[in-house]
């Protein structure tokens, strides 16, 4: 199971949406996403449970708060 990524995606007075998606595929498909993937968990100290092996990758769902139109990231996701 690959690790999940949740992103609320919020616009204007329409009301958020939350999409999974994997996280390696938006680390690989975008520079944007691989930034804020790879700050988040080391940010945290989550990098460093994984090596030590107290935590397993897929247990990581960061969520990321992202201001945009939801039919776009919709189609990007796509």
């Amino acid at each position: 199971m690959l690790p999940l990524a949740k992103i609320r995606v919020t616009w204007g007075n329409h009301d958020p949406r939350i999409f999974a998606i994997h996280s390696n595929i938006l680390k690989h498909c975008s520079p944007f996403f691989k930034t804020l993937l790879q700050s988040d968990t080391e940010a945290v100290g989550i990098k460093s449970e994984i090596e030590e092996g107290r935590l397993s990758e897929p247990d990581i769902t960061p969520t990321i708060e992202f201001e945009g139109s939801i039919i776009a990231f919709r189609l990007y996701t796509e």
